[in-house]
């Protein structure tokens, strides 16, 4: 491959768009979604805002077009176009506090029309929008959004009825509840699942045809740690799956009916995390040693033997079906959790990326499915700046969330994960899939390339 890598936006200003599962230009290529920020020293504080607008796909001036008071530094405000036009919305937060999606024109360089509601992903042809809310997910831990004032620690409902995902029609503003939080934690399970915390939903992408929604579903389990699993839904609320359960993370379709996804499917493992005799204090206490026992011998068990190794976590194909098999993947190839997306009109083609290994490296790579072939593409450092508390509030970055989530976090480590600082490379394609783009902060401003000759 002969590819080159361009920077196509400018400090001093911090700019960036957000996940991998979003295509970044319009249908004619010449223009690319972006968000721009003053100061990513910190999570997104009550009342602050950024701009939303646009800047040329091969490089050039942000264009402003509206600010936006709802963003996070991992999946942005979800500005996406409309189609193949070059309408696109935007998340934002009213004075009410209600969350909503403004329609901004990217040739008129203005905001023309807003949506009753959020939109995280949507069917453009069949005029569907798809959303969870917002400050459920913030106050779990998620990727959610700051509100609008300073308020404290809250306390949310474990599996509620009247909230779940929600499903909104573009043309008419019309919404509905597709399904609640309380049917999807009854799916696949004898009983719902309750731990003491509570339940949410999150990534959310449809499939190349439009018609299935993929989603995590994720709740705190009493030691501290998580459970994920993997589920699908018809965009009409019907057949309703679980597909997988245990250690789960970020994903791709590559087919309508098939996903990628990292991670390992531990159903056992997690009816034992999930038991209810270990809220008791000192059974609490030796599962936890356990934990870190275990914790050791599966590293012992994933070392690298002859450039292989015995990954115990890997990309799995699992198949979106009621019985769905799962089968692992580029083992020895691709060798930890990354961000992948499918190429748009060739889905066994994968811009992917890593987190950051011991020295801040982070690695961007082209992935072939079929051939099973990994094409790095390069290597892009972190910085090493942390959030400074005394230049914010630390109470006010963590206004909205649920107390009990709350003290699972170590302090440093949520306000370094939710501010700017810390900048996943996020790849993602052109509508046309002969570019990608990613963010990065290695010289020293966060910002936004382009990788063409892919």
């Amino acid at each position: 491959m002969d590819f080159t890598i361009k920077r196509i936006t400018s400090g001093p200003k911090h700019h960036l768009f957000g996940f991998h599962d979003l295509v970044q230009t319009n249908a004619k290529g010449d223009l690319a979604l972006s968000l721009e920020a003053d100061d990513i020293s910190h999570p997104p504080l009550p009342g602050e805002t950024c701009w939303s607008g646009v800047v040329p796909a091969n490089g050039g001036d942000f264009i402003p077009i509206h600010k936006t008071h709802t963003w996070n530094y991992p999946q942005g405000a979800r500005q996406q176009w409309i189609g193949d036009s070059d309408l696109f919305t935007c998340n934002d937060r009213d004075e009410k506090g209600n969350v909503f999606a403004w329609i901004g024109d990217a040739r008129e360089r203005k905001a023309i029309d807003r949506l009753p509601f959020p939109v995280h992903c949507m069917n453009a042809e069949r005029h569907l929008a798809f959303w969870f809310d917002y400050d459920r997910v913030h106050a779990c831990g998620g990727y959610g959004y700051h509100p609008n004032n300073k308020c404290s620690t809250i306390c949310l409902g474990d599996i509620p009825s009247d909230d779940g995902i929600w499903g909104g029609n573009v043309k008419t503003g019309e919404k509905h509840l597709l399904v609640s939080m309380q049917d999807v934690a009854a799916c696949g399970e004898k009983h719902p699942v309750r731990t003491g915390y509570p339940h949410y939903v999150t990534h959310f992408m449809l499939n190349p045809t439009g018609n299935r929604l993929a989603f995590l579903h994720r709740y705190r389990v009493p030691d501290g740690g998580e459970t994920t699993r993997l589920m699908t839904i018809g965009v009409d609320g019907k057949r309703l799956r679980c597909l997988a359960k245990g250690f789960l993370s970020h994903f791709t379709w590559i087919a309508d009916d098939e996903i990628f996804i990292w991670g390992e499917h531990q159903p056992g493992l997690c009816a034992m995390r999930e038991a209810a005799y270990l809220r008791i204090p000192c059974v609490l206490q030796g599962a936890l040693f356990a934990k870190k026992i275990m914790r050791m011998l599966r590293r012992a068990r994933s070392a690298p033997v002859g450039g292989v190794g015995g990954q115990a976590k890997a990309f799995l194909h699992i198949k979106d079906a009621e019985d769905p098999a799962r089968v692992k993947c580029a083992i020895g190839v691709l060798t930890e959790d990354g961000h992948p997306m499918a190429r748009p009109q060739k889905l066994m083609s994968l811009i992917n990326d890593t987190y950051p290994d011991a020295d801040g490296n982070r690695i961007l790579m082209y992935y072939d499915v079929d051939a099973n072939e990994r094409t790095d593409i390069g290597i892009f450092k972190m910085i090493s700046d942390k959030p400074d508390t005394t230049t914010f509030s630390v109470s006010a970055s963590q206004a909205g969330m649920d107390r009990r989530v709350l003290k699972k976090f170590p302090q440093e480590l949520y306000l370094f994960a939710r501010s700017g600082f810390h900048c996943d490379l996020h790849p993602r394609w052109s509508y046309d899939g002969t570019v990608a783009y990613f963010d990065s902060i290695h010289e020293g401003t966060r910002q936004v390339y382009a990788v063409s000759g892919l």
